[in-house]
């Protein structure tokens, strides 16, 4: 066995830090096949992406701060536009992003005469005219902004990236290289943002990411694919991924194209109090505890979600409700003691002096989550909404869920052609951008038919 500075060795000769790493050209393409072989013509989820020739797009960063008062007076602020979080938070915060854009674009003379603009909702905005200044800073405020009484106002800075802030419909060439880190990716990440203008802009798509889109409620007429369910109110959505490449086009040189998958996937319900979640499970019942069978079986389900707090000052703040993320099942609210002031009371006596809350579930077993202060809290169940937007993981799926999932997402190729084109269709990846970009239908190839193996057997002697 290797000791531990042979091992070391070899990590060091292999130096992943190199600084030729993805300067190192690339094996070249193989030739063609020969002739002779029998061509067939294969249905591809590639859709060409035609560009206006000799359009500038410029690249700005996006700033976007909410201004606070504090309660000595002063101000503090937090920064929405650079969210680290995952999940609802990071979805919230995207929301938040976007409606302060939209506010500042209708106040801000610039935003309305230039453009076509395409913001990500986070730190990016592409524009096909250039701004008068290299930087732009908007202030806007309002209850639309922010319900929060502290709330002062919001500013959005755009600034010109210092890197790549200009590229053209011209440089798909640029796009490729046979050295991969050489490669300039801004013509594709800048389409990429623009093509998905349509369904970011759409209250029935629900995008996640910015490259996977779900439909909120489709036609079946339309879309040949049923709406599963599953406990716990769980229901299942459709969508579409899409990425753009750069690849050979049928004219030999480097053509833009944008690829479809189908998704299908379970989603736990919207803003629905988690205590009618808990009790759509078979066998609930109000005196449930943690560690009993059913218990175990249903935190699997449900560790991880994101709620909100429904009781508090910032209970009627909307999405600006404190939010919290569930880890696990805790003892009852008439069990579970805490010190408050040197005195233990339970979490039922707390809700009824604190809130004015008389608790209806009192022997049902709490939610534990992390507070502001790293401590683990006990969370009445009946005080907590779901958050919206949230898939449902594997781990949070039963076997007969995950069958009817995998069920729901199988069909033969034909099918599932049809069933993708008319979701790309539904959600608007289809659709042309401004004149700027045009998208064609998915390309047809062709292929060549393989020479079968020759498979050869033998006997192995001892």
């Amino acid at each position: 066995m290797a000791n531990v500075n042979d091992v070391a060795g070899r990590l060091e000769a292999v130096n992943l830090n190199n600084e030729n790493l993805g300067h190192v050209p690339l094996a070249p393409k193989k030739q063609s096949l020969p002739a002779g072989r029998t061509p067939v013509q294969i249905a591809t989820n590639f859709r060409k992406l035609t560009v206006e020739k000799n359009k500038p797009i410029f690249k700005y960063s996006v700033e976007i701060n909410f201004y606070y008062k504090k309660a000595d007076g002063t101000e503090h602020s937090k920064e929405k536009s650079n969210s680290v979080a995952k999940g609802p938070e990071h979805e919230r915060n995207k929301d938040c992003c976007s409606l302060v854009y939209r506010k500042a674009a209708q106040k801000s003379p610039e935003l309305q005469k230039g453009g076509p603009f395409y913001y990500d909702r986070q730190k990016c905005l592409y524009s096909l005219t250039r701004l008068k200044n290299d930087t732009l800073t908007v202030t806007v405020t309002g209850q639309d902004i922010s319900a929060n009484p502290s709330f002062l106002r919001a500013e959005m800075k755009l600034t010109k990236v210092a890197e790549s802030f200009q590229t053209t419909s011209n440089d798909v060439a640029k796009s490729i290289n046979v050295c991969p880190a050489e490669a300039d990716k801004t013509i594709l990440e800048a389409l990429s943002l623009i093509v998905s203008g349509t369904p970011l802009d759409d209250p029935n798509v629900l995008t996640l990411g910015n490259c996977v889109h779900y439909l909120y409620e489709y036609d079946p007429a339309t879309i040949d694919i049923p709406v599963v369910g599953g406990e716990g109110l769980k229901v299942s959505a459709i969508g579409t991924s899409k990425s753009i490449k750069t690849l050979e086009g049928k004219d030999k040189t480097p053509t833009l194209y944008m690829a479809t998958e189908l998704k299908t996937t379970l989603f736990h319900p919207d803003n629905e109090e988690l205590i009618k979640v808990l009790k759509a499970y078979r066998g609930f019942n109000e005196n449930m505890k943690p560690n009993s069978t059913w218990s175990i079986s249903v935190k699997n389900c449900v560790v991880g979600l994101s709620c909100y707090l429904n009781y508090g000052r910032f209970k009627d703040l909307g999405n600006e409700r404190v939010m919290i993320k569930i880890k696990g099942f805790g003892l009852s609210a008439s069990e579970q003691k805490f010190d408050q002031n040197g005195k233990q009371v339970t979490v039922l006596q707390y809700f009824k002096d604190k809130y004015g809350i008389t608790l209806q579930y009192p022997k049902l077993f709490t939610i534990l989550a992390r507070g502001r202060d790293g401590q683990t809290q006990n969370i009445p169940v009946e005080c907590l909404v779901l958050c919206p937007s949230q898939p449902v993981r594997t781990e949070q799926m039963s076997k007969d869920e995950q069958a009817k999932l995998i069920k729901l997402a199988s069909a033969w190729p034909k099918d599932r052609q049809q069933r993708t084109n008319a979701v790309v269709a539904t959600v608007g990846l289809g659709k042309d951008r401004q004149g700027f970009v045009k998208v064609s239908e998915p390309e047809t190839v062709t292929g060549y038919v393989l020479d079968k193996p020759n498979i050869k057997f033998g006997v192995v002697k001892n």
